[in-house]
């Protein structure tokens, strides 16, 4: 017998990043991501949650995170991940970020017939978006 989530169960995606600071600069800066929480460790951010719209996901330090998921990395795999993002306006979103970050697929109409790229940030992963018919 399986259950199934509640209604208001949701994915905050967490990113494991080597340098949170930077990378909560490419998200605020580049993407327009605002930043809604900061957990220091020593004296650098080990951790942040940024939102944008109905998007949330975490950052945090690979070092932060090994320590506090012990045993729960592989080191012989690789942590980036890839995301996407559902938005009204793609073109917009394409056009504020096509000159500022890496995009390793320029917009087109996937063969599922919606518009869509990708772009990779500074740290590995993978960031798609999408605009819904």
């Amino acid at each position: 017998m399986s259950k199934k989530l509640p209604k208001h169960a949701r994915v905050t995606p967490i990113l494991i990043v080597p340098d949170v600071d930077a990378a909560v600069k490419f998200y605020r800066d580049v993407l327009g991501f605002q930043v809604t929480q900061t957990v220091p460790r020593g004296d650098t951010t080990a951790f942040a949650i940024l939102q944008s719209g109905g998007v949330e996901w975490m950052l945090q330090s690979r070092s932060s995170f090994e320590t506090d998921m012990t045993g729960a990395v592989d080191p012989t795999r690789p942590l980036p991940i890839a995301c996407y993002i559902d938005t009204p306006d793609i073109q917009a979103v394409y056009d504020s970020v096509a000159n500022r970050a890496q995009i390793v697929i320029p917009l087109h109409r996937a063969p599922h017939g919606l518009l869509e790229f990708y772009l990779r940030d500074p740290d590995g992963h993978l960031i798609g978006f999408s605009q819904p018919e």
